[in-house]
């Protein structure tokens, strides 16, 4: 992979991260609700 490709997905993945995380977090926290009160 070429270094500019990798430097551009490095750039973004701080963006897309914070995207991603609300919806895993909040699958997690509905699986762990049914389990645990």
């Amino acid at each position: 992979m070429p270094e500019i490709l990798l430097k551009a997905s490095l750039k973004a993945l701080p963006k897309a991260l914070p995207r991603a995380l609300p919806g895993a977090l909040l699958k997690a926290s509905q699986a762990s609700g049914k389990t645990s009160p």
